[in-house]
């Protein structure tokens, strides 16, 4: 793990993770929402709850066939997988008008629509790792990127609880903000990192791990 937090690479995998604290705030959050925005009690929380995570397992499925669609077109997996995350990251952006609409579908599929641009993203998260590490540290790197995401996710729940303590249901409204444009400032983070996605031992010209 030292070497690893050495390496650059490992920290574009860490930025590819971060955006994970906005599932939590999905899972831990979106009931609170739409119990406090529309008034939904346990019962009517159901279908909401089902549309969404429904919505976000196609996600999961869009996210990794898309990448993999450009590749077998021959693009690079450099290309594939950013255009991926960028297009991920755009059909998440509607989700910051979710505490602004007076109807409750409309939130429900913004929301879902948010949760299922995730999932895609999270897919190519993933394989990003097995793309710029060899198979022996892959699971390393995951595990790094998975504690740090997860720390900050704690954190993240925490603050948007003081936060609604302090403004009560305006506090949403930042909440969906960060949720909107964590994905783009992500990608920018990754690209900075690491432009082209070249594999870490063909970056050095060695295998240094």
């Amino acid at each position: 793990w030292s070497r690893l937090f050495g390496i650059r690479e490992t920290w574009a995998v860490v930025a590819a993770k971060v955006p994970d604290i906005v599932w939590w705030f999905y899972l831990f959050w979106s009931s609170f929402f739409l119990h406090a925005r529309f008034h939904l009690e346990l019962k009517g929380l159901a279908l909401p709850l089902i549309i969404i995570y429904v919505i976000a397992d196609g996600g999961s499925v869009a996210g990794g066939w898309l990448s993999s669609f450009f590749i077998r077109k021959g693009w690079t997996v450099n290309r594939s997988r950013k255009l991926t995350m960028l297009l991920c990251s755009i059909a998440i952006l509607p989700v910051v008008f979710a505490t602004r609409t007076s109807n409750e579908w409309v939130a429900v599929v913004l929301i879902g629509l948010a949760a299922g641009g995730h999932q895609a993203w999270s897919a190519n998260a993933y394989t990003l790792t097995s793309d710029l590490f060899p198979r022996k540290a892959t699971a390393s790197v995951i595990g790094i990127g998975g504690s740090l995401s997860a720390t900050l996710s704690i954190v993240a729940t925490y603050a948007l609880g003081h936060v609604l303590d302090h403004q009560g249901r305006q506090g949403y409204f930042y909440a969906f903000l960060v949720a909107g444009f964590i994905y783009l400032f992500a990608l920018m983070a990754i690209h900075l990192i690491s432009p082209r996605l070249i594999p870490v031992n063909q970056r050095k010209g060695q295998a240094i791990l």
